[in-house]
């Protein structure tokens, strides 16, 4: 009940906030809520025309523990290193200059305590940054996260970023980059209402079963 009603709440307040990064947590329906995206990344064929940066600082792998599809995600796991984070930077993607956009993307921190997991536009002077200070550490849910912006340049390159001080043996996920025409931007994504478990029918049927034995009886 607790997470449903938090779920309204921030779905309320995107409608309502004006345009700065913002964090959805939930059971996400796959690939909705976004339409005129003109670059999508799930991962699936792998981390063609993607490039790591900081090589040796960690680990940058796929995962069972996708979103969506047939389960590929960004695994950035921590390994023992001293200094800045590292970051897997994507191809240029042509956009035109003043336009406005949507960056956008999943993150699951569940297996992070400390440090810094966003996605951003590699520097770039109008990039904005996603998920540095909005996200909740150790939460056993995706978060979506989301901004405009408006670039000053016909290309961008997007980076998926683990920073600060992180810990050997911590993890952080990436799934569903995308970059969306504002104008075309629907959010949030839909919310799937959260299956009620097996064990609960069973215990619901054996009420159900031993109310009619009393009836009986």
């Amino acid at each position: 009940m607790l997470k449903k009603l938090f779920c309204i709440f921030s779905l309320s307040s995107v409608l309502t906030m004006p345009v700065s990064a913002v964090v959805l947590t939930g059971n996400f329906v796959f690939d909705t809520g976004n339409t005129g995206i003109i670059y999508s990344e799930d991962f699936e064929t792998g981390l063609v025309n993607w490039t790591k940066i900081n090589d040796g600082r960690g680990d940058i792998l796929h995962s069972n523990s996708a979103l969506s599809g047939s389960g590929s995600a960004v695994l950035m796991a921590m390994s023992s290193f001293s200094g800045a984070g590292y970051a897997l930077q994507s191809e240029n993607i042509s956009v035109d200059v003043n336009a406005e956009y949507i960056l956008s993307g999943y993150i699951n921190t569940a297996n992070m305590t400390t440090g810094q997991a966003y996605i951003d536009l590699s520097d770039a002077s109008f990039e904005p940054n996603l998920g540095a200070e909005e996200l909740s550490k150790s939460l056993n849910d995706w978060q979506f996260v989301y901004t405009q912006f408006t670039p000053t340049t016909d290309n961008i390159q997007i980076r998926l970023v683990n920073d600060g001080n992180v810990i050997a043996g911590e993890s952080v996920l990436f799934d569903l980059i995308k970059v969306t025409k504002a104008s075309d931007f629907i959010a949030p994504p839909n919310l799937s209402e959260v299956p009620v478990p097996a064990a609960a029918w069973l215990f619901i049927s054996g009420l159900l079963g031993i109310m009619g034995m009393k009836r009986k009886l």
